[in-house]
């Protein structure tokens, strides 16, 4: 450890739900002492360099108003690409999800994608839920020079998408290419490098997007219906990670890819308790990053040998990858 900078959050707030590959983490509170939202969003930008930015009141503004919890991206230093959705009255309801890369230092939109549901719905007042347009972020490619975003049953740009598919979007130029066609599967994650993909229906599935080869695990010891069923591969794609509820305690266990066979299953907390953090991968691709509820430190644990090490608790839940 070079040095500890203390920070105002704690391992329930926004920090977790970063993607491993930003250039920066979001900090702060979403929340105040008494359980209200702040406004605007009580956040700061921790970049590589230990760097706080505190965000441009207009940034603020809009991340409480978009789904910050669906793991923004950041990059460039100042970008963010967040997911903001809407609902329109009328004779019929139309739900709008926009991808934008928000500039946290002043608050400038960039509209990325623009999503419609498909087909709309009709005004249904209290008798149903409003429509939602399904967008969810993938992460990005291993060297975080290119990020996915995941679409299923919406029209963009005039097209028609029945099923899911995925857009790439460059982060140097900003320029978005796509529809690629994905199985009309969910929650869906996807690997790094866009070769494999894996979901859970009660089993884990893995597919090889190249070849069509498939491998199912049955009795996973987890389980989560989260956007992207808490699964991760390591970066090298020879293992993947699942984490979720179990039986007696949320925790996450660690397969081989190619086998199926497990490789570790740790319990991190008490039955339907969260987390205290999402698990991450170093960047070795077989050490997993990780910290429990309550603990005095976090942990980091060696997939094939089961080593388990501690690290300081004043460095916090990991919350991204510096690779």
């Amino acid at each position: 450890m070079v040095a500890a900078i203390p920070t105002a959050r704690d391992s329930g707030e926004v920090a977790q739900h970063q993607f491993d590959r930003s250039d920066a983490a979001l900090i702060g509170h979403y929340w105040d002492a008494d359980g209200n939202q702040t406004s605007p969003l009580a956040i700061s930008l921790l970049d590589r360099t230990g760097r706080i930015i505190p965000l441009a009141p207009a940034a603020a503004t809009l991340l409480a108003e978009a789904d910050i919890w669906s793991s923004p991206i950041v990059f460039d230093g100042h970008y963010a690409l967040v997911v903001k959705g809407e609902v329109i009255p009328g004779p019929t309801y139309t739900a709008i999800a926009r991808y934008l890369a928000l500039d946290l230092t002043s608050g400038k939109v960039t509209v990325l994608l623009s999503a419609t549901n498909l087909p709309p719905s009709p005004a249904s007042g209290l008798d149903g839920p409003p429509p939602s347009v399904d967008m969810t972020p993938m992460g990005t490619t291993g060297d975080g020079a290119v990020a996915r975003i995941m679409v299923a049953h919406v029209a963009i740009d005039g097209q028609s998408i029945e099923g899911r598919a995925y857009f790439e979007i460059d982060l140097a130029s900003l320029r978005v290419s796509g529809p690629h066609s994905l199985p009309n599967v969910a929650p869906l994650a996807m690997s790094a490098d866009g070769r494999y993909i894996g979901w859970t229906d009660g089993q884990l599935h893995i597919r090889d997007l190249t070849t069509g080869a498939e491998t199912t695990v049955s009795g996973a010891p987890y389980s989560n219906e989260a956007a992207h069923g808490g699964i991760r591969f390591s970066p090298d794609d020879a293992y993947v990670l699942l984490e979720g509820y179990g039986k007696e305690s949320m925790g996450f266990a660690v397969f081989d890819r190619s086998s199926g066979r497990l490789m570790q299953s740790i319990a991190v907390s008490e039955p339907d308790e969260p987390n205290a953090d999402v698990p991450v991968w170093w960047t070795d691709g077989h050490t997993v990053v990780f910290q429990s509820l309550g603990a005095p430190s976090g942990h980091r644990i060696e997939v094939v040998s089961g080593a388990v090490a501690d690290y300081a608790a004043e460095l916090g839940v990991p919350v991204m990858m510096l690779g």
